[in-house]
């Protein structure tokens, strides 16, 4: 399964290739990406629960998911999720791979889903219709291509763009107040993963979002679910992770280039990660 792509994202955040942005991600425990930290992209995400379950956040409104079910998340939507004895699916697409020259129809369309003009109503799919049928057999082509399968592939978006519209699954979109506490924290949480391994400064994250940092920590903690230390943190764990999974570097090299300055600091918010320590995880990593 594509687990070494998943990992690029942290450094590339590009989903399949320029020709063909769409992404296939199988995540099960041993992923190092297994709890989704809160992130938002303009891409379009579907996500199928394959066993167990999953709580999502959605811009702060909470789904649970179950086995079988499937989920949207929108264009600029920010979302966060923890899984519980879960494997799960998702696909990754910038839906603008379907615009075509000289079809003002199609791009009206198109565009109304990926400049956030609609929204999705209903964002868990139920099973007996026909988009969930149209979303399965796009989770199929995604996880084991063959010759040609991007030609079937463009066919089930199509098809699902049509099925959303035509089975009443869109609605106007309003920009709130919470809209905009989000979109605020997405200026955030995109600053930090660019500045991660840099110590974090409340003068320039205020700058940033142009808010004071108390109430900046306040919504920051009530969108994500974290303080900003704590997805700091966690965004470090993450890529010295990959450091030490992908570029086979040592726990010590992993640690200070990615921000952290004391090793025992380092195995101590590692351990409250993961639930290993720095050690076991390498040794855990190359028997994978």
């Amino acid at each position: 399964m594509n687990h070494i792509n998943y990992m690029e994202y942290l450094e590339k955040t590009r989903h399949g290739t320029a020709l063909f942005p769409i992404e296939y991600y199988y995540v099960d425990k041993t992923h190092p990406r297994y709890i989704m930290t809160a992130h938002w992209h303009q891409k379009f995400e579907i996500i199928h629960i394959l066993s167990g379950s999953f709580t999502i956040y959605l811009n702060n409104t909470k789904v649970n998911l179950n086995k079988d079910d499937i989920l949207f998340v929108e264009c600029g939507c920010l979302h966060r999720g923890e899984p519980t004895d879960c494997v799960y699916e998702c696909i990754v697409v910038d839906l603008k791979m379907l615009l075509t020259k000289n079809n003002s129809i199609v791009e009206h369309y198109i565009l109304q889903i990926t400049s956030s003009q609609v929204s999705i109503k209903n964002p868990l799919i139920p099973k007996e219709c026909e988009l969930y049928k149209t979303l399965t057999e796009l989770f199929v082509l995604m996880r084991a291509p063959k010759a040609y399968y991007e030609l079937s592939v463009y066919a089930s978006l199509f098809a699902m763009i049509s099925q959303i519209y035509s089975n009443g699954y869109t609605l106007s979109s309003s920009c709130t107040q919470s809209n905009k506490q989000v979109e605020k924290v997405g200026l955030i949480l995109d600053w930090i993963n660019q500045n991660f391994k840099e110590e974090i400064d409340s003068k320039k994250l205020s700058q940033i979002s142009n808010l004071n940092f108390n109430y900046l920590c306040k919504i920051f903690k009530n969108i994500t679910g974290q303080t900003i230390t704590q997805y700091v943190n966690e965004q470090r764990i993450e890529h010295a992770c990959y450091d030490i999974t992908m570029k086979n570097k040592s726990i010590t090299e992993a640690a200070f280039g990615n921000g952290f300055n004391d090793l025992s600091y380092f195995a101590k918010i590692f351990k409250r990660y993961k639930g290993i320590t720095p050690r076991e995880f390498k040794i855990l990593a190359k028997t994978l």
